[in-house]
């Protein structure tokens, strides 16, 4: 397990909070005329092209055509919505498969051993409703190995790896694999004991995947596996 980057001694459960984010950019509460003269006393939330959302002094929210309101207010309104983009909300689906992608089998005098090596193929979904770019996938590979020198525990080694992910427009997916890492399974062979009291049998397992997704260099969507939440917090 040499060539993993990081390793932490399994020894208890670290449980990760979770993030919470949201924006919004709200205007100040303002007399608009509509296209009828009447005055409307409200406050400016969204808007597109051809369309504005505003928050009325109950707190109802419309969403009407600009072209409802007078001249003066749709050169004010067309104004806003150019300063004050909607923050887009940010959401995609993952999906992942573990796959092995070498084996073999060698032996000692002492001991039969077993070598794999493990990917992750990732399955990204772009459900943001816009064109996404610039995205950065980073990750890390949790194993869980027993080949611990003189202990009788586990430990957690991990890999880390960042993929550039190509332009996504709206629905598309994006199909990408991880490095590979190394698991080794060996077995005392007849005769032979650890003085350590070492298990006879030890394995090591790929025991999980944590994906963050940046984009200019902000966190926007995390996914993990169920065995990474109850381990360590992660450190990219």
């Amino acid at each position: 397990m040499s060539n993993c980057d990081v390793k932490f001694t399994f020894k208890g459960v670290l449980l990760l909070g979770g993030l919470l984010w949201a924006g919004s950019v709200f205007g100040e509460m303002r007399v608009f005329t509509n296209d009828a003269g009447a005055e409307i006393t409200a406050e400016l939330l969204y808007g597109t092209e051809d369309t504005v959302t505003i928050r009325m002094e109950g707190g109802r929210e419309l969403t009407t055509e600009i072209t409802r309101f007078s001249a003066e207010d749709q050169e004010y309104i067309r104004e806003w919505i150019e300063e004050h983009p909607r923050p887009i909300d940010y959401h995609f689906d993952l999906r992942y498969e573990k796959k092995m992608t070498g084996k073999k089998e060698r032996q000692t005098n002492s001991h039969e051993i077993k070598e794999e090596k493990w990917v992750y193929d990732v399955v990204l979904e772009n459900r943001s409703r816009v064109l996404v770019e610039g995205l950065e996938m980073r990750y890390r590979i949790y194993v869980q190995s027993e080949h611990v020198e003189g202990k009788n525990e586990k430990e957690i080694f991990v890999k880390d790896g960042i993929i550039e992910v190509p332009a996504m427009e709206n629905g598309e997916r994006k199909e990408m694999r991880t490095v590979s890492v190394p698991v080794m399974e060996s077995v005392l062979r007849d005769g032979y004991v650890y003085k350590s009291g070492d298990r006879k049998r030890q394995s090591d397992y790929v025991a999980g995947l944590w994906v963050k997704i940046f984009l200019d260099g902000q966190w926007i969507f995390v996914h993990s596996s169920p065995f990474i939440v109850a381990v360590v917090a992660f450190l990219l």
